[in-house]
């Protein structure tokens, strides 16, 4: 149990770090593995394992919400602490979501609703009223232009 928590905190920090200078969107195609292991451990083993996932996973949103996004707390602290647990809450559904499709439809087809919630919410998200640009996966390849291209 301890295990996954760790997992969780990792895999939000590790999610965080292409927001930095430093940080590379490279990790991105692999900053889910470890939720996704947990999902996938949690789902096997588990009877109450939505629950589980959605402990595990609103985790590791809340960790990246945080660790992206802790200098918008110098123009409002409420704006900051509302965008951060609702950016998490988002996420959280998605997770949600695959993992409520993969029980009832299997691994690959869980999989590609994974990536299709994903990319369906970030075009959805991207063009509402309420939305954060930079808080999203696509904007974290922003560093690696060539690459993209």
């Amino acid at each position: 149990m301890y295990f996954y928590f760790i997992l969780s905190i990792i895999s939000g920090v590790v999610l965080s770090l292409p927001w930095y200078d430093f940080g590379s969107g490279i990790i991105l195609f692999f900053v889910l593995c470890p939720l996704l292991y947990i999902e996938d451990s949690i789902s096997v083993n588990t009877k109450k394992s939505t629950l589980k996932i959605c402990i595990y996973s609103g985790l590791t949103f809340l960790v990246w919400g945080i660790s992206s996004g802790w200098w918008l707390c110098h123009a409002t602290v409420i704006g900051t602490v509302f965008l951060i647990i609702l950016n998490t809450l988002f996420y959280l559904i998605i997770i949600l979501f695959y993992h409520l499709v993969k029980k009832r439809f299997g691994r690959i087809i869980g999989y590609i609703s994974l990536v299709s919630f994903w990319v369906a919410f970030e075009y959805i998200y991207l063009n509402s009223e309420f939305s954060v640009l930079w808080l999203n996966l696509g904007n974290g390849l922003s560093h690696n232009i060539k690459i993209i291209q």
